[in-house]
C-alpha cells in the first residue's frame, strides 16, 4: 500500500466522543462558576455584628454634604415593610461630624438583601445631628448600603481597632 490507499477505517475514531467530553466539562466548569457568583450575591455587604465607630477626636473635621437620612427600624418583621401603613415612617439624620464629636457606633443587627440592601443598625453615642433631626442617644435604624458604605468610610471602615494597645 501507498500512501493514496485507503484502508477502510473512518478518520478521526473517537475524536466525537472527546469533543462531546470537553463540552461536558467545560459546561460543568461554567455551571460552577455561575453558582459561585450567585452564592457571593449574597454576601452583599458587611456581616451582621460588624461595627462602625466614631471615635471622638478622630472623626471627620468638616463634612461636606447634607446628613444621611435613616428611618427608624420598625420592631420585628422585615426590614423593606417600614413602618405600619396607620403610621408614617419616622426619619432622622446622621451627620458623621456629629456623631465623630461625640462619639458612638453602629452595630449591625440586620441585613435584607433587597434593591438596595438595607440594614438594620443600632446607633448608641452622643447625638447624630444637632436639631430637631437627631436620632438621639440609642436608636435601632434602617440603612441602605450606599448609606452605610459612605457612613464606614468616613469613620475609617467596619470594625474597631485597638490603637491604645501593646501590640
Amino acid at each position: 500500500m501507498d500512501e493514496h490507499d485507503y484502508s477502510g477505517e473512518p478518520l478521526g475514531n473517537g475524536s466525537g466522543w472527546m469533543t462531546i467530553i470537553a463540552m461536558l466539562v467545560a459546561a460543568t466548569l461554567s455551571l460552577c462558576v455561575i453558582f459561585v457568583t450567585f452564592s457571593d450575591v449574597a454576601e452583599i455587604g458587611p456581616e451582621v455584628g460588624a461595627i462602625v465607630a466614631f471615635e471622638p477626636g478622630n472623626g471627620p473635621r468638616y463634612w461636606m454634604q447634607p446628613g444621611i437620612p435613616a428611618a427608624y427600624a420598625p420592631p420585628g418583621g422585615p426590614l423593606s415593610a417600614g413602618a405600619p401603613s396607620a403610621s408614617p415612617i419616622r426619619r432622622c439624620v446622621l451627620k458623621p461630624t456629629v456623631m465623630a464629636a461625640g462619639g458612638g457606633s453602629l452595630v449591625i443587627e440586620a441585613k435584607e438583601i433587597a434593591r438596595p440592601p438595607l440594614f438594620r443598625v443600632h446607633w448608641s453615642g452622643a447625638h447624630t445631628e444637632l436639631g430637631d433631626s437627631d436620632c438621639g442617644a440609642s436608636a435601632d435604624l434602617i440603612l441602605p448600603l450606599v448609606h452605610l458604605r459612605a457612613l464606614a468610610n468616613v469613620a475609617g471602615g467596619f470594625g474597631v481597632l485597638d490603637r491604645h494597645g501593646l501590640f
